[in-house]
């Protein structure tokens, strides 16, 4: 089903205004597309429902493989609906507006990849088979399952992962993948990452969207910038993602997911220098991390945060045995293991967590962490026997869920 908001018949952006659209005209060019790509298409005007007219409307939008929504003049409905549909978190979402507005449209939709078309003098769309051919491009993956849920939501996109999302651990790899249906730039980021040169290429990247004059330009800065930061731990450029961090816009900054990687490439650049022997530099680094994840708010900790956490606290233990602080190590491995768990029990899915809470209870082996272990260690295998494996292009994340 795809579900089109918008207005109907002939509308002037404001009473006595001149220009004119012809939205009915509009609508015959989106369902002519949407029926050519295999997709019903209902427009809410048109619905044969009887009774309250909100339920259906909300139904659709909730349950409609794509939503698009016709942004021209700034139509208070659409605007309402489009906003239900991204708060659902359901579905992909595609906005169009007549290109003589596109200017005008809200502050806040335009990083949305909206779809022009043209409007000839009496308001009528001009090339309804160009409009039709932009759809198809959208409409098409869709219904070859080529493009995930969450595709063209901003926020799903950025900040927040729900419950039907995969375990936090692997929040980063999908975000990566999926970010080469985002975008000419998005194709670029994710051939980099796959590449054997694309260092070279992630810096070409990094000057264009850091470049105040250029990166104005893009619809999709911050989903651009983010997939960046993501590329650079790819490459195990753990400095390059300290340096960017402070590039990024301050709301993105903010974002969980944004934080917990800047904390997991400070505690790597830790790891970094303790094996070069810089103690120093190493504990100010895990210092640092610490500091970075205590920024979020409790309530957005996932097991993620707590599996990041756990292996500062671990690297904190180690640091202290080799300094020979059995007391600071002790308490360093208490401080891991309650954090391991604490991700465990987050999300019972990720085992990672899981598997990292029984290790440290079996190497430190008292009473109390035996009887742990007798309720810990079914849970946890339960959840690696269950998990789906790794794709064959994840060699790494393949011998890791072999070895748990």
């Amino acid at each position: 089903m795809c579900f089109v908001a918008m207005p109907f018949g002939r509308r002037r952006a404001y009473p006595g205004a001149s220009a004119e659209v012809d939205f009915d005209s509009v609508w015959r060019a989106i369902r002519a597309s949407a029926e050519r790509s295999g997709f019903e298409a209902i427009r809410a005007d048109v619905e044969l429902l009887r009774g309250f007219v909100h339920r259906p409307m909300y139904e659709r939008l909730l349950v409609a493989e794509v939503v698009i929504a016709d942004l021209t003049f700034g139509n208070a409905n659409v605007a309402y609906e489009l906003g239900v549909r991204h708060g659902a978190l359901r579905g992909i979402s595609i906005p169009l507006c007549a290109r003589d507005w596109m200017n005008y449209i809200p502050f806040d939709w335009r990083p949305l990849r909206v779809v022009p078309y043209e409007l000839s003098e009496d308001g009528g769309i001009t090339d309804a088979e160009a409009l039709g051919e932009a759809l198809r491009v959208r409409l098409d993956p869709k219904l070859k399952g080529d493009l995930p849920q969450e595709h063209d939501n901003p926020i799903l996109q950025v900040t927040r992962f729900t419950a039907g999302a995969p375990p936090a651990h692997q929040k980063t790899d999908v975000f990566l993948q999926r970010m080469r249906f985002v975008s000419e730039v998005g194709e670029r980021l994710s051939r980099a990452v796959g590449s054997a040169s694309g260092v070279a290429e992630l810096d070409a990247l990094e000057s264009e969207l850091t470049d105040g004059g250029r990166a104005s330009q893009l619809a999709e800065l911050h989903t651009h910038l983010l997939g960046l930061f993501l590329a650079w731990r790819e490459k195990k450029q753990y400095a390059r993602m300290e340096a960017l961090f402070p590039r990024l816009p301050p709301e993105l900054r903010r974002t969980p997911v944004a934080l917990e990687q800047l904390a997991f490439a400070r505690n790597r650049l830790a790891e970094d220098a303790a094996r070069g022997k810089r103690l120093d530099e190493a504990a100010a680094w895990r210092n640092s991390a610490l500091e970075v994840v205590q920024l979020l708010e409790p309530r957005s900790w996932s097991s993620e945060t707590w599996g990041i956490t756990g292996r500062i606290h671990k690297d904190r233990h180690d640091a202290a045995l080799q300094q020979g602080s059995q007391l600071e190590a002790r308490a360093a491995l208490k401080d891991a293991v309650e954090s391991y768990e604490k991700g465990f029990a987050a999300d019972p899915r990720d085992y990672y967590p899981g598997v990292n809470a029984v290790t440290l209870r079996v190497m430190r082996g008292d009473a109390q962490d035996r009887a742990r272990l007798a309720l810990l260690i079914p849970a946890v295998r339960f959840s690696v026997e269950r998990a789906a494996p790794p794709p064959d292009d994840k060699p790494v994340e393949r011998y890791w869920q072999g070895a748990t």
